[in-house]
This record gives C-alpha cells, structure tokens and sequence, in this order.
C-alpha cells in the first residue's frame, strides 16, 4: 500500500507542475465564482422518508431532514462517519473514540453508549439492520469517501413505518452514478498527524443505457492522537453499476471494506502531561499475549482497535408500469469482521506510591519508577465479532389523482458470533512515557478497586429475522393542504446462544449453553401534515409511535425478565411540528419537538444481568438554515435547545435527572467566502460549534462542562481540475469531554477528549 500512495502522490505533485506550467499559456480567464444555489434550493428533492422510487422536494416534507452534497461534506472534512453527523441539527455525536467506536445519540433520545437509535444506510438500505449490538454501532462499518454524492439525515418523521423501523435517525448515504460523459478524480492527503491517503474515482458509460462508478482509498496514519505507530490504517472499494431502462432503472453495486483504527478510550483526566494528544496504546504495548476466550493464549495486536474487514453488496430496481403504478425493490447483503482490541481503564490514576511500593519495573526496558510515578490498572479487552445480514425492502406504489398508496415488505436476516474476554487478568502500565508494564503484582495491591478481575467470558451466537409489512398513502387537498399516515406491522425473532466461559486464572465456573428464542410483533404508526401557504413558505406537523426493537444483547443481559415474560420492545412517541421557508438563496427550517422514550439502563457487557429500563421526557426546538449572497459570501447555521429528563426509573432518587449523554444546547455556524484571483477559484470557510453542559451517566454524578470548537478551511481550484484543500481541525486546540468515566458512578477519574487540534491537506485533479 505504501508504494501505491506514494505513486498517487507523485502523480498528483506532477500534474499540480503541469497545470502551474499550462497556466502561464493563454488560456481563457474563469467566470467568477457564483453562489451555490444547491444550498437553499427549492427544488432540492429527497427520497430519505420515501416508500420505494418515490421522491418529494424537501421544502413540501412534514418531517425534519438535513441534506449534505459531496461539496459540504468535503468542507465539514469529517475524521470518521460519526464525525459528520455532527453536521445534522439535533445529533449529539461522540466521535472521539477514532475512526470506529462512537457514541451518537439524537435529540430527545437518551443512551449510554453506542447508537441505539441511529441507521446508517446505503442507497436506502441499512447497511446491518441492528443499529447497536455490543461492541459494534454501524457507523463502524461505513466509511465515507469520494464515492459519495449525498447524505440525508431524517429525523424522527416517518421512521418508525419504513426501512428497519428505528424511530430515531436514519442517515441515508448515496452513490455517484455514472454518465454520458467519463469524470474522475483522484485526490492526495496529508496531514500533521502523517497520514498518507490517496482517493480515486472514475465514472462513465460502458455502452448504450448502461453506465458505471468505481472509486475509493488507501490509507494509513499515526491517528490525531500520538499513538507512536500507523494506528489507523486501511482501504476500501466501491463499484456501481447503473442500467436506465425505458420504463425505470436498474442499480448494482459492490462495496469492500478493510479498515481499523485504534480505540480510544477514556483517560486519566488530572495526570500532569496527559490531555487530548495522549492515547494509552502505543508500541511498548500493542502486541500482546493474553488469555483467550477458552483460557488459551492469545496474540493479540491492539494497534487494530475497532473497525471493519468485509464487503457489502446490493442494489435496486425501480419500475414504472401502466396506470401509475411503481414497483421499487432495495437489497443487500453484508458479510464480515467487526473486532474490537482496546486497552480498558479500571478505576483512576495511582502513583506507585499511593499502591504501597517506593518504585517499580518495568517489564520491557527495565527502567525505575519512583514512588511519584503515576500508573493505571488497564484491562486487555479482545472481542471477536462476524456479523452477517440479508435485507430486502419491496414496495408498489399506486398514484391516483392528487395521492398515492404504498404497499411494502420489509424482510431481513442477520447473525452475529461472538468471542469475548473482557479485561484478560488487567495489568498495571505507566501513563505517559513509553506507556509500558509495570512489574506490580495486582494481588499484593489492595487500595485499588478490583485487583486482579478478570471480567467477561463469552462464546456466543445470535440469529435474528425481521418481517415487517407497511403501508403508507399520501392526499392533497386544494393544492396546498398534503396529508400522509403510515402503519407497519413487524414480526421480530430472535434466537441466542451463550455461554459464559470458565477462567483459568481466577477459578471461576462457566456456566453451560443458554439458549433464548424471543419473538414478538409489533404495530407503529406515522401520520403528518404540511400546509404551503406559498410554493416557498410551508408547515407541518407529525405525530408517531414506535419502539427500539430488541437484540441479543437485550437476551443476553434480561434473562431474567425474559424469565417473568417481560416485553422488550421499548415504546416511543414523538411530537413535531415546523415550518419552512426556502428559496434559491435562503433556507429556514424550524422544528419543535416532544420525545418520550424507553431505554436500557447501560449497553454494559454484563452476562445474566437484568435490564434495567428508564423512561424520559424531553422537549425542545431545533433551527437549521442556509443563506447565500451574490457577492459569494454564505453561512450555514444549525442550532437545537432540549429539555429532557428522567420521568420513571426503578430508582426513584434518578427521576428528574438530566437524560444522559444529551446537552441543552447545540449549535454550529458555518460562513464560507468564494472568490476568484488570478485564474483560480477559492473558497475559505470556518465554523464554530457549541456543546453545552451534559451528564456523562443516568446519575448525574458524571457532569460535562461545555466547549467551543473552531475549524478552518481553504480551497483552491485551477480551471484545469487541479485543486487544493486545506482543513484546520480544533483550530484553538480545545479540550472538551464527550464521555465521563464508564467504570465508576463517581466524579471523573477518566474521560475522552474530543478529537486535538490537526490540519489535513490535499492535493487533487479532477477530469
């Protein structure tokens, strides 16, 4: 891969010299630049919240979407496909553990981990239909790259009718397709954190009807943080196949995935030295023997940290038939690794003194630490997870006069097998430094908590099947009143077999296979409004009922409820109502909304644990406008202000509690100038968000302080395709936390920064 990148490089470097070189020639001056009119257009159309084919201009939507083009998610420059979510009005995205391993959570939706209510999908399918399992939430299998067109992110809306039926946020990604004409592109980066990346697309036609895209990258780095080695490194390729047929179109495509990035984890938070930089994986400790599942070694290289090693592959075909009808049929298939190597904290920081010895070892170099040393108890945690997923999505749609009816199917298979030890017998290693072991016997420490524990065990193996039929239809009245309602019957069945592992170090039992079958079936509805005053100036308003479905994590760790016949299908209801005004410079959308939810306690790996269920209460208002000037000038700006807390728990202390993991108040201002000087095309850009006071735990024990963020941006374009980019990260460098210490009710001892301050630059040429 290394040779490939620096090939890329040199012909991206050499044809930067041939366009310079071509410039000082006569050519014809470039017009100057005009405003985007994409970021406020009203006739911006988006099937994201659409039955099958169909379609419908954003600014007619009773719902709430966002829509980003290649051109703002090339300008917002994500570090992973979490990152960008924090573009969307209402998203609280917890990007900082790399590359893979997020946190996201929606407005009014309150979790403690992963992204329970987040589907990421693919050409309107999701890409795994479990939006969170243990160890795995799905942006982890998705990579963004110069493939990519779009992205819509809807939230709430019709959700819990159509796709897997999750009532949160769907994040729909969607492919370039070929053309009449051939275009490509290949693009060069680097940054200050060495990274090395080469992206390529091409597109075209292969003959009459029939057209093509392939594209992707190579990459490796250090990461933002300074983990001493490639901590993040990988490919990906990405093929789409498109076939205009008289009466409809054909899609095809192909999407392979190789790329890991290390997890980071939460670190010490009141260590002299250590700050947003400092990851605890580094070379002294990457590669590590350590028990396996079955007490057996394990070499283990946790320089791999979490991320995905497999391919997805579907399409879709859209028909239009005599008499109004459409029949629209979406798939795919996704078969893969989804790993997870870390180095977990147990408990805070501890000097060698305060554990009771006046110095110690280390193992590899053999230096001295005094007693003023600061070292941490850290588990080794291997998870070895294969995932695997069928799903189909099939609908007919009926127009007829001024509506239309929609018959659909919804059906997926999916599995997943896993492989667990948590902690492997921790060790005690030096924060800072070269981050080695430590010669402390954790048996002889008897002032830190949980010496020695060796955690979770776990070999087990998940089916699961969704069948879901839903039906939807759409009136409009006098021109300017549309009405839409939806209803969706689900059939959801799982089956789940665990068991927890015996472990050799510490003596304890295993227990024997456990087998849960759960099936139950469901029924959610979605009914709305829009009203436009003006073909520019609209309201809408939306009520719905839905539930975050179970899977086997819920069987895992609720046996017990299982056992007293407990449903697990955890009910939603959501309130909206917007208006929105868009013409071709201006966008305004204001949403009003009311969320009352069910959630699980903790997505903690415990074994035979039950589930422990709050229930919250939140309301707010959340603002998403563009607007654009002639002279080149624009601004993006998103803001969100949420009430929501606890309203019932098995705990009555915790009810009126702040919902965890959800600030009050967000916002995000993006100006961006466009110019032209001397024959090039420039843009600069900046923005500046806002996240405002959280707690980091259903307790309200663990409080975030709030942060500000500043980015900066340039682009220059040649009329000859060249172009230049560069992308300033955390400009001031700030140390904000996105996530307390998961291991302790108490006041942080640990927490994760978000992302340090870096720059990316790039080097492309387009055709």
């Amino acid at each position: 891969m290394s040779t490939l990148l620096r090939a890329g490089a040199f012909l991206a470097v050499s044809a930067w010299m041939a366009a310079v070189q071509a410039q000082t020639q006569e050519q014809p001056r470039p017009a100057p630049a005009e405003p985007n009119p994409d970021l406020a257009t009203l006739d911006e159309v988006i099937v994201t919240g659409m039955p099958g084919g169909t379609q419908q201009r954003k600014v007619e939507a009773s719902f709430a979407i966002s829509t980003m083009d290649q051109e703002a998610i090339a300008k917002f420059a994500p570090q992973s496909t979490a990152d960008l979510l924090k573009a969307v009005p209402g998203v609280w995205s917890e990007s900082s553990g790399g590359v893979a391993g997020a946190n996201v959570n929606l407005r009014g939706f309150p979790g403690t981990g992963d992204a329970p209510f987040v589907t990421i999908q693919l050409e309107g399918v999701p890409v795994y239909t479990p939006p969170t399992l243990g160890f795995l939430e799905n942006s982890s299998i998705f990579r963004i790259d110069e493939t990519i067109s779009r992205v819509e992110a809807l939230r709430g809306g019709p959700n819990p009718v159509l796709s897997n039926g999750q009532p949160g946020l769907i994040t729909n990604f969607l492919l370039k397709e070929g053309g009449e004409e051939t275009h490509g592109s290949v693009r060069y980066s680097t940054s200050t954190y060495d990274l090395q990346r080469l992206d390529a697309v091409l597109s075209g036609k292969l003959a009459e009807d029939l057209y093509y895209m392939v594209g992707g990258y190579a990459q490796a780095s250090e990461g933002v943080r300074e983990a001493g080695f490639n901590s993040e490194k990988g490919h990906q390729f990405t093929a789409n196949i498109t076939k205009r047929l008289e009466n409809g179109k054909l899609k095809l495509y192909f999407r392979d995935t190789d790329d890991h990035g290390a997890w980071y984890l939460p670190v010490p938070l009141r260590v002299p030295g250590i700050d947003a930089s400092y990851v605890q994986v580094g070379p002294a400790n990457r590669n590590t023997v350590v028990e396996g599942p079955y007490g057996e070694p394990l070499a283990a290289d946790y320089g791999d940290g979490r991320g995905f090693d497999g391919y997805l592959a579907g399409g879709s075909l859209d028909l239009s038939l005599d008499g109004g009808w459409l029949v629209s049929d979406r798939f795919n298939y996704l078969k893969g690794e989804a790993d997870t190597y870390g180095l977990s904290p147990r408990g805070g920081p501890r000097t060698i003194g305060q554990l009771g010895f006046a110095s110690a070892n280390t193992l590899i170099s053999g230096r001295t630490l005094g007693a003023d040393a600061y070292v941490q108890h850290l588990g080794f945690w291997a998870v070895q997870k294969d995932i695997d997923s069928f799903t189909n999505d099939l609908s007919v749609t009926k127009w007829f006069g001024n509506g239309s009816a929609t018959l659909g199917y919804f059906a997926s298979r999916f599995g997943a097998e896993d492989l667990w030890n948590l902690n492997n017998n921790a060790r005690y290693f030096e924060i800072g430094g070269d981050r080695e072991q430590v010669a402390i016997d954790c048996a002889q420490v008897t002032n830190a908590p949980a010496p020695c524990l060796n955690g979770t065990r776990l070999n087990a193996r998940g089916d699961g099947s969704m069948n879901a039929a839903y039906l939807v239809g759409d009136y409009t009245f006098f021109e300017k009143l549309r009405l839409d309602a939806g209803v969706r019957w689900v059939d959801h069945e799982l089956s789940y077999v665990a068991n927890t592992l015996s472990d050799p170090v510490t003596g304890l039992t295993g227990t024997p296979d456990t087998h849960n079958d759960y099936r139950e079936q469901a029924v959610s509805w979605t009914a709305g409004a829009n009203y436009a005053f003006t073909g520019e100036f609209g309201a809408f308003v939306r009520v719905n009922d839905g539930f975050r479905l179970p899977y086997f994590d819920d069987l895992r760790g609720g046996q017990t409820q299982l056992a007293a016949g407990d449903d697990l299908f955890f009910d939603v209801r959501q309130y909206e109502a917007g208006v929105k005004f868009a013409r071709r410079n201006l966008g305004l959308y204001l949403t009003g909304f009311r969320v009352e939810t069910q959630a699980t306690r903790s997505t903690a790996p415990t074994v035979d644990a039950p589930v422990a269920v709050f229930e919250t209460e939140a309301q707010g208002i959340e603002f998403d406008a563009s607007f654009a000037l002639d002279n080149g000038f624009s601004i993006i700006a998103a803001a969100t202000y949420l009430d929501a807390d606890i309203s019932a728990d098995p705990d009555p202390e915790l009810v009126g509690n702040q919902a965890p993991r959800q600030p009050r108040w967000q916002f995000r201002i993006a100006p961006s100038y466009d110019f032209s000087l001397g024959g090039i095309d420039g843009t600069v850009h900046a923005a500046y968000s806002h996240v405002g006071n959280r707690q980091s735990n259903i307790q309200n024990t663990q409080p975030l302080p709030s942060y500000d963020k500043f980015d900066l941006g340039l682009e220059l374009r040649t009329r000859s395709g060249l172009s230049l980019r560069v992308a300033a990260d955390n400009v001031t460098d700030e140390q904000g936390l996105t996530e307390g210490d998961p291991g302790s009710f108490d006041i942080n001892a640990n927490g994760r920064y978000i992302l340090p301050r870096s720059v990316r630059f790039s080097l492309g040429y387009s055709f």
